[in-house]
């Protein structure tokens, strides 16, 4: 009698388990398809309707910008700056120094707390936000490789043959040839055992290489060679710089390989424009930006084996 009792808590304690992991299971396919259902009924907002259409990009200002995530601890503080049309502007500093924050300021994925942003003079909360935003070509930190072909993932949409030549130029432009002729395979496996599988830095390459293909007069550029090695580094900056020649254009980025080629510099420290000029001017001015290349050139020189 004691041993059917025994297996008889046994199944109930078993079954226990199973009901406690099957309802964990719920709470997270929940989770998933509530995200999903609203993904699927998502409608973007087009705040301001009846506001302006930018046209013709002279100028993009800060003036007196503070800013703070949390409403508590100041990410930005009394930033004012201008950005004229066709200027390369280089966004440098140390980590956490509110760099990135600055394009999604100006993207208005969040608004100042105090002060203004000014496009060609005019608040840009007074501009259509759809119309505003397609003014600019951005490349994120947090960029997204979508489990679809090669050649869409660089065009962000459909792709069709006689698009192939401009594929491979953009690909021979970011030393990728090696990916030339595989424009019709899916960049996974997990829809197909034979699909490509991206090194960190060609997913970055990617990236960029949308920015052949999109219309826009602002290129806000995130940290995007981070995942490249110093020599790949290089080889991008001056490809972006060929290309977007005759385009304004705004890089936050730790390699000062950009900052060099740089019309103006804008050095940050502790949510402060410390410092703003070309990189001569503030090489001999000799103060944080010209430590902050100094000990970046001296690791360089380190790494490739060189003697300082």
């Amino acid at each position: 009698a004691v041993s059917v009792i025994l297996v008889a808590i046994m199944n109930m304690v078993s079954r226990i388990r199973k009901i406690y992991q099957s309802y964990g299971n719920i709470c997270k396919y929940q989770v998933q398809l509530t995200a999903l259902n609203n993904y699927l009924n998502y409608e973007p907002e087009d705040i301001n309707e009846m506001g302006l259409v930018p046209v013709g990009f002279e100028s993009l200002e800060f003036r007196n910008v503070w800013f703070s995530y949390d409403k508590k601890n100041w990410v930005l503080k009394d930033i004012s700056f201008k950005i004229n049309v066709g200027e390369k502007i280089s966004v440098v500093g140390y980590n956490g120094a509110g760099k990135s924050t600055l394009i999604k300021l100006i993207l208005r994925f969040y608004d100042v707390d105090r002060g203004e942003i000014l496009y060609n003079g005019v608040n840009i909360k007074e501009y259509k936000l759809n119309d505003y935003r397609n003014i600019f070509s951005a490349a994120f930190q947090d960029y997204q490789i979508f489990s679809v072909k090669l050649a869409e993932n660089i065009l962000m949409g459909e792709y069709a043959s006689d698009r192939k030549s401009d594929i491979d130029a953009a690909l021979t432009d970011l030393n990728m040839e090696e990916l030339i002729g595989n424009e019709m395979r899916l960049l996974s496996r997990e829809y197909d055992k034979h699909g490509l599988v991206l090194s960190g830095g060609q997913q970055q390459k990617i990236a960029v290489s949308r920015l052949n293909f999109a219309s826009f007069d602002i290129a806000l550029l995130d940290e995007p060679s981070a995942a490249l090695d110093p020599i790949s580094s290089h080889k991008m900056l001056n490809t972006i710089m060929c290309k977007m020649k005759d385009k304004t254009m705004l890089m936050v980025s730790h390699d000062m390989s950009f900052s060099k080629l740089s019309d103006k510099i804008m050095f940050f420290e502790d949510g402060k424009l410390a410092e703003i000029g070309s990189h001569s001017e503030l090489i001999e001015n000799n103060q944080k930006y010209a430590d902050f290349f100094k000990c970046q050139a001296e690791s360089f020189n380190e790494k490739m084996g060189t003697v300082v």
